[in-house]
């Protein structure tokens, strides 16, 4: 009998130790660490990344909807000057929970000659929507963010329509400005 104790007391030492471990170091067993970097992106964004790190025409983001006329173009670089988020009437709620203290937000207008699937690139940690003439949010298609990337800390891509009238609204970042770029159309692979 106090072999079989032993044995089972030789078998769980281990287990013990790593959940020990795990436990004193805060780390999940099963959470794998994000990738990070420019390199870690699953598609190309190559383009943006270039865009991205031009210095960009400063333009100043607005405060509502209704007063967003500083017209995006795409394939230009911009440099959205923000405001503090308390000052802005935000069109649609972010579809998910986003910094409110101490964030920024604004709106800028655009349009893109073509339908297609079009890419909103940002250099600074943001919410990005797009919102439609009718105050509707367009569903995004696909994103991807990393850490760690100077040139570009993530893409949404949007399915749009050509010729209409667009409200980007960023929102829930900490930085007052960034930089921002809409290309495309863009594929759905990499």
């Amino acid at each position: 009998m106090n072999l079989a104790l032993r044995s089972v007391g030789s078998m769980l030492a281990p287990l013990l130790a790593m959940c020990l471990s795990h436990t004193a170091t805060g780390a999940e067993p099963s959470q794998a660490p994000r990738p990070t970097g420019c390199g870690a992106y699953e598609y190309d964004i190559s383009k943006e990344m270039a865009l991205l790190t031009e210095p960009g025409a400063v333009i100043e983001a607005a405060a509502s909807m209704k007063t967003a006329d500083a017209a995006l173009e795409s394939g230009r670089t911009y440099r959205v000057a923000l405001k503090g988020q308390g000052q802005v009437q935000l069109a649609v709620a972010p579809r998910r929970h986003v910094l409110e203290e101490g964030a920024y937000a604004g709106m800028v207008s655009f349009k893109v000659p073509a339908d297609g699937t079009w890419r909103v690139s940002l250099s600074k940690e943001t919410w990005a929507e797009v919102v439609a003439p009718d105050g509707a949010a367009v569903k995004s298609s696909r994103f991807q963010g990393r850490e760690g990337c100077p040139a570009i800390r993530k893409f949404v891509d949007f399915p749009l329509l050509g010729g209409v009238i667009y409200v980007l609204q960023l929102s829930g970042g900490t930085d007052a400005e960034m930089n921002v770029v809409i290309t495309g159309p863009v594929t759905a692979g990499p």
